[in-house]
């Protein structure tokens, strides 16, 4: 793993900025890797791409330039400067600009590690190259977003400067990038999983830099002067609205804005974040507050100089325990099998673990040794925004193993391409990367004409939220019960280890 030595002083002085530019790179890489976390990004894919590949096109250049500049495990320098406190675009843009032609080939000849530079990229315009392809993109793809995306990274800032004050450095610094950016302890700061020798930055200016991308984050610096970390902001703000669905009954009882509010609050939010991620005007957030507070269901306190708004008790049983026309009680995310109209089996009343399927590493998985167990059925993917759910996933695994129960991971390229290795790949990169234990079958696909038996018969389950049919995108979760029924459906942005979750899987091993 890469870390950095940082005295407390440093630490202490640190802060969060906003940089467009920053911003801008992290759209740049998602539109060459398509890497969408999110139906928002998704979305926002579909709209830009075809100027993108055009551009691309226009000057085959600009697409070896970023796939040579944009390695696994190393960015070329002058192409991420370590951001300026207050910069615009223009400001950070020059900076590109005016790198030397000598520097910006050799920063991309360290990010070839050893590999001839390509014929495309011998010529003296690099830095007038990058500037180039990195203005278009702030043009075209972010700069028509960025009062709402500069509002979302806003409100991220506010959230993570009052968890320094919750829980100090160390909590903040573990949630920038989980699982790769941590506090180790004895002034040592991980930045990433890269065996890279450690840094010496004590004394230099460190900054955290938020970006909306959800699959993004790098490290950059500057003569030593100033240090980077640059992070995906929060999910739910990235998101907006999205991110959180409204059950049919709690917007018929509160109002679909209101319930909206009350669903984000899973996770305290300010005011002026709650505005950056439904779109609703200040005083309409303010009023639908006022209600929820005196209703009892949510509750401030002040963080510094942000009041906080979260879910109490009796808030967090109204999202999460709903009642249908019927009046029966039912999880939001989670229905018992009478309760679903679909059936798990086909017509001959065969069950789910009657179908065959390949393991990753070849043979057959035997999905009949999980009778009797319960499954947790997760179609995965290795370079999508929700990977390191996989954590979770592995931790729902040594948790409930020894009761009989397994994950079972099901690779699958459909979403953009975001499982792209071969058998050999992805198992290397479970194993190595998230310490992955519990079985993966062979790549197939869940959607469309090609898809696989296993998901013909998973996807008539309907969810509490409503959803029926094709996987929405990659980490969409089945549990199977013991006797080979599907008994829970959970969205692609459920966390493993939510309570939802957990619950579901407790209840289907009783």
């Amino acid at each position: 793993m890469g870390w950095w030595l940082v005295n407390a002083d440093t630490l202490a002085g640190s802060r969060f900025v906003l940089s467009p530019l920053s911003e801008t790179f992290a759209s740049l890489v998602l539109l060459e890797y398509r890497f969408a976390a999110h139906p928002g990004e998704e979305a926002w894919l579909r709209d830009h791409l075809p100027a993108y590949r055009w551009k691309l096109a226009a000057d085959p250049a600009y697409g070896a330039l970023v796939r040579t500049g944009v390695t696994k495990g190393w960015i070329a320098d002058f192409l991420t400067p370590a951001p300026l406190a207050g910069e615009t675009f223009e400001d950070g843009i020059a900076r590109v600009r005016g790198t030397s032609a000598a520097q910006a080939r050799a920063d991309l000849v360290v990010a070839l590690r050893g590999r001839p530079l390509p014929a495309l990229l011998d010529r003296d315009d690099l830095p007038q190259l990058a500037a180039e392809l990195l203005t278009f993109v702030w043009t075209e793809t972010v700069r028509p977003y960025w009062d709402r995306r500069q509002r979302i990274l806003e409100a991220d800032v506010v959230a993570r400067t009052a968890l320094v004050g919750q829980g100090g450095w160390a909590a903040v610094l573990d949630s920038l990038r989980p699982g790769r950016t941590r506090w180790l302890g004895e002034n040592r700061l991980q930045v990433n999983l890269q065996e890279y020798p450690p840094r010496e930055i004590s004394g230099a200016e460190l900054l955290f830099v938020p970006v909306t991308a959800q699959r993004s984050g790098w490290v950059a610096w500057e003569d030593g002067r100033r240090y980077a970390v640059v992070y995906s902001c929060s999910g739910v703000l990235a998101e907006g609205s999205g991110a959180a669905t409204v059950p049919d009954g709690l917007g018929a009882l509160l109002g679909r804005s209101r319930a909206l509010v009350l669903v984000l609050l899973q996770s305290p939010l300010s005011t002026s974040q709650l505005v950056a991620v439904t779109g609703q005007a200040l005083g309409s957030v303010g009023r639908h507050l006022r209600v929820l507070l005196d209703a009892g269901l949510v509750e401030r306190r002040r963080a510094g100089k942000t009041v906080l708004y979260s879910r109490t008790a009796a808030g967090e049983v109204l999202v999460t325990a709903v009642r249908d026309g019927s009046g029966r009680r039912t999880s939001i995310r989670f229905m018992t099998t009478s309760e679903n109209t679909s059936s798990s089996s086909d017509s001959s009343g065969s069950s789910v673990l009657d179908v065959e399927i390949g393991a990753l590493k070849g043979g057959s998985a035997d999905l009949g040794q999980y009778r009797g167990k319960a499954v947790l059925v997760v179609n995965v993917a290795s370079k999508c925004g929700l990977t390191p759910q996989y954590t979770a996933l592995e931790k729902l695994q040594e948790q409930y193993a020894a009761q009989g129960f397994t994950v079972l991971g099901v690779p699958c390229n459909q979403f953009y391409g975001q499982e792209p290795g071969s058998a050999e790949e992805i198992a290397e990169f479970c194993s190595a990367t998230y310490g992955v234990t519990f079985p993966l079958t062979e790549k197939i696909e869940v959607n469309g004409d090609g898809r696989h038996a296993l998901y013909e018969r998973l996807v008539g389950f309907t969810d509490a939220e409503g959803h029926s049919g094709d996987i929405r995108w990659n980490f969409e979760k089945f549990l199977i019960g013991k006797d080979g029924s599907v008994v829970g459906r959970f969205s692609p942005q459920t966390e493993p280890d939510s309570a939802e979750v957990v619950a579901a899987v407790e209840g289907a091993l009783v």
